[in-house]
C-alpha cells in the first residue's frame, strides 16, 4: 500500500464520518416526499453523471477493464441492492436506528477478508465481536418489536441485508479495484445501479404520488453529491492507505452522529434498547478490529 501523510488521511476520515454520519437523515427526508426507489435511483443517476464529468478523459489502464459483468455485478451489490433496502427500509424505522444497524457492517467486511485472497484470518477476537454485534441486533429488534410491528421488523432486517451487501462490494474493490482511480471505481456502479434503481421505480412505483420540496431537493442533491461522489471517492482512495478491517470502522463515529442529529432535528426517539444496542454494536467492533 502507498504511504500518505498521516494528517491528510485523518482529514479524510474526518470528512467521510462528518459526511456519512448526516446522510441517514437527509435519507430519511428524501423518503418523506418522493417513494424510496425513485429517490435512491435519481441520487446516483446524478453522482454517476457528476463523477463523469470530473473523471474527464481518464481511462482505467487496458488490461485491468473489468468486463461488463462484473461492472454490474458491483453495481448491485455496491448500489441497487442496499440503497433500495436502505430507502424502504427508512421509510418505517428512524434515522439513528438506521445508522446503528448498518453499523454491522465491519463486522461482515471482517467476516468475508478471512478468505485468504485478503490475507487476514479468523481469530477469537472476531468471532467474540461477532456474537456482541449479534446481541447488540437483537435488542434493537426487541426495540422494534414493541414499537411499530411488522413494518419496522421487517425495515430493520432490510438495513442488514443492506450492510451485508455493502460488505461484499467493498471486498470486491478491495482484491480488484482499490489500487485505480477512485472516480473511475465509482463512476459505472453508480450509473449502472442508477438506472437499475430507476427502472425497478417506474416498474412499481408508476402511480405513487409524490411532490418536488426545498427541503427534499436539498437532502437528493446533498445524497448525490457529497453522500455519493464526495464520500465513496474518498472511501476508495483510503483503501490505498488502510485494511479493510479498519478501514470500516468509521462507523464508530457515523451511527452516534446520526443518532444526535435524528434525535435533534427530527426529534427521533432514543429509547434504552437502542441505546444498549448501539453500545453492544460498537463493543463487537471494538472486540473484531484486534483483528487488523
Amino acid at each position: 500500500m502507498p504511504r500518505y501523510p498521516q494528517a491528510r488521511i485523518l482529514l479524510a476520515l474526518t470528512v467521510i464520518c462528518l459526511i456519512w454520519g448526516s446522510t441517514w437523515l437527509a435519507i430519511r427526508i428524501n423518503v418523506q416526499v418522493m417513494p424510496p426507489l425513485r429517490a435512491a435511483g435519481l441520487r446516483f443517476i446524478v453522482a454517476g453523471l457528476l463523477l463523469a464529468v470530473v473523471a474527464g478523459r481518464r481511462r482505467l489502464p487496458a488490461g485491468e477493464r473489468p468486463g461488463t459483468i462484473y461492472w454490474l455485478g458491483l453495481a448491485m451489490a455496491m448500489v441497487t441492492l442496499p440503497y433500495a433496502c436502505v430507502y424502504w427500509g427508512e421509510q418505517h424505522i428512524s434515522s439513528g436506528l438506521t445508522a446503528v444497524l448498518f453499523a454491522t457492517y465491519p463486522l461482515f467486511v471482517t467476516l468475508l477478508a478471512q478468505s485468504g485472497r485478503a490475507g487476514e484470518r479468523i481469530t477469537r477476537s472476531l468471532l467474540g465481536g461477532l456474537a456482541f454485534g449479534l446481541a447488540g441486533v437483537a435488542f434493537l429488534f426487541w426495540d422494534q418489536m414493541g414499537m411499530n410491528g411488522t413494518q419496522s421488523l421487517t425495515g430493520s432486517l432490510l438495513i442488514l441485508v443492506s450492510a451485508f451487501s455493502s460488505a461484499v462490494a467493498t471486498v470486491m474493490v478491495k482484491r480488484r479495484l482499490a489500487h485505480l482511480d477512485p472516480f473511475l471505481i465509482n463512476l459505472r456502479p453508480m450509473l449502472y445501479g442508477g438506472l437499475i434503481l430507476m427502472a425497478m421505480s417506474l416498474a412499481t412505483e408508476g402511480e405513487v404520488p409524490w411532490t418536488w420540496s426545498m427541503r427534499g431537493t436539498a437532502a437528493l442533491l446533498y445524497l448525490a453529491i457529497f453522500g455519493s461522489a464526495v464520500a465513496f471517492s474518498i472511501y476508495f482512495w483510503l483503501m490505498r492507505t488502510l485494511p479493510i478491517s479498519r478501514l470500516s470502522f468509521i462507523v464508530y463515529v457515523t451511527p452516534v452522529l446520526a443518532l444526535l442529529l435524528g434525535s435533534l432535528v427530527e426529534h427521533e426517539p432514543m429509547t434504552w434498547n437502542l441505546i444498549l444496542g448501539a453500545l453492544l454494536v460498537l463493543s463487537g467492533i471494538t472486540m473484531a478490529r484486534r483483528t487488523g
